[in-house]
């Protein structure tokens, strides 16, 4: 394969495979989702522990409330004085480092299957990037215990994203996040 293919290849591969958010879920197997109240708050008191960076930033904070209330809304619940749920947002922008594997070519020095070999490579480039980090958690009301917890990554619109794209963008990463709340 020529260099330029090999090239291409891996870009497209990489554009295909960083092009939804990273979901991780976790939660309690005892708590009964299906039959509790659709009710909801934001824990202001826990939130000021677990929100990361959305505390520096008054748009980004903005930003994700708005949509974790667009998208709560969208999946039937409704905002409460006293609640089922009580639920945190936290938000990160994260420097990520990537050390792609050197690739390389070797050789058989002797023909014969057996004998030195010969190894170069090219490879030494670090990759940079941002990432934005968003964990959103869910605690009962009655006793303050965590019974759900996920958390999605992707590359945050760039520096010449508008407003509106970045509150789509921010939109899409709480619905990925949120996608499989509550459990079935």
């Amino acid at each position: 394969m020529k260099p330029l293919q090999l090239l291409l290849l891996t870009i497209i591969l990489l554009l295909t495979a960083c092009s939804h958010p990273q979901v991780e879920t976790d939660y309690d197997l005892k708590t009964d989702f299906q039959n509790a109240s659709k009710t909801w708050s934001l824990w202001e008191e826990r939130q000021k522990n677990e929100c990361g960076t959305l505390n520096r930033d008054e748009l980004e904070r903005t930003r994700f409330y708005t949509a974790l209330n667009q998208v709560m809304n969208e999946k039937g619940f409704l905002k409460a004085s006293i609640p089922a749920w009580l639920v945190t947002l936290g938000y990160t922008m994260e420097d990520v480092l990537e050390h792609p594997p050197a690739m390389g070519i070797g050789g058989d020095s002797n023909g014969h299957g057996l004998g030195m070999g010969s190894m170069f490579g090219c490879g030494d480039t670090v990759h940079q990037y941002h990432q934005v980090k968003v964990i959103i958690s869910f605690y009962r009301s009655d006793n303050k215990q965590l019974v759900w917890r996920a958390s999605g990554a992707e590359f945050p619109p760039g520096h010449e994203a508008s407003p509106l794209e970045r509150n789509e963008a921010a939109k899409r990463l709480v619905q990925a996040v949120l996608k499989d709340f509550p459990p079935k």
